[in-house]
């Protein structure tokens, strides 16, 4: 799989594991499953979630197909399960510049998924950050599904 334009400046940079036949450990895959992970381009450049760590080159490569990953600026982390953080560390190995924006449950796990020091936001219901030519709006959203999690909604482009 490689980088799809969804909308304008708004990329699927994720990953295909077709051999994946257990999710969470309880739900059967017969197809496998999607690690999805986007990137937003503009006067700010913003990747949305990483990929399980296995499937790193192929994230880079999908990023690196859009722009180089030198030129990142902010991780929005919707949550800290591995299918979402797994790739973090990595990631920040290669761009430690990178600004993590997640809620305050996640920064936690993030120190420990990460083993590094990272420039971090903590987000509120209601926080935005603005990327140039539209923002992005955090619904924290605790326990649906983990206890940090959260939305990112993008109202310009009317993507959640």
């Amino acid at each position: 799989m490689s980088a799809i334009q969804l909308k304008k400046n708004l990329y699927s940079v994720g990953v295909l594991n077709p051999g994946l036949r257990v999710f969470d450990i309880i739900m059967e895959s017969k197809y496998g499953t999607s690690y999805n992970a986007y990137l937003i381009t503009g006067r700010k450049n913003i990747l949305i979630d990483t990929v399980h760590a296995d499937y790193f080159d192929e994230y880079l490569h999908n990023i690196e197909s859009v722009v180089d990953v030198s030129k990142i600026d902010a991780l929005v982390m919707n949550h800290t399960e591995p299918d979402h953080s797994g790739s973090v560390a990595k990631l920040l190995a290669l761009n430690p510049k990178i600004r993590v924006y997640c809620t305050m449950p996640a920064k936690k796990n993030l120190g420990a998924i990460a083993n590094r020091a990272f420039e971090c936001t903590v987000v509120k219901q209601g926080d935005s950050l603005d990327y140039g030519d539209g923002r992005l709006e955090f619904i924290i959203a605790p326990m649906l599904h983990w206890p940090d999690s959260m939305f990112t909604w993008m109202p310009e482009q009317k993507v959640l």
